[in-house]
């Protein structure tokens, strides 16, 4: 939403704390020129399409990284149910290996997404 003030008084302290705040995006007072304020409100509306698509594209990128994260998790459960019935003793080396990986990034302070990187490359169970 994009808010406009038209009004014929000025309250000086009122209008800053209404645009600091951001409740107001832009402020016209007595007597306003009527082309200057098309023009406002084209700028004050491309502004809003521009947040509003802005917005669209987080959602889409959250949603997408969500997906690839899935997917992910689905490739590595699949490779580790993989090596488990190929060879016992190479999936218990690629557990232990998981295990020191995640201890290591542990100790190295690393993010939860890195931590998760790292772990997610050996199998979990």
């Amino acid at each position: 939403m994009v808010r406009i003030l038209l009004t014929g008084y000025t309250d000086v302290e009122a209008l800053v704390e209404a645009i600091n705040s951001g409740l107001v995006y832009m402020y016209f007072t007595k007597p306003w020129n009527n082309e200057d304020l098309k023009f406002q409100v084209k700028r004050a509306r491309e502004h809003y399409e521009n947040n509003k698509k802005g917005h669209s594209l987080a959602l889409a990128n959250d949603r997408l990284l969500l997906r690839l994260k899935e997917i992910k998790h689905g490739i590595v459960s699949s490779l580790a149910e993989m090596s488990a019935t190929r060879s016992y003793e190479g999936h218990e080396c690629a557990l232990r290996v998981r295990n020191t990986a995640g201890a290591l990034a542990e100790k190295l302070r690393l993010t939860d997404d890195e931590r998760e990187d790292i772990c997610s490359s050996c199998p979990s169970k």
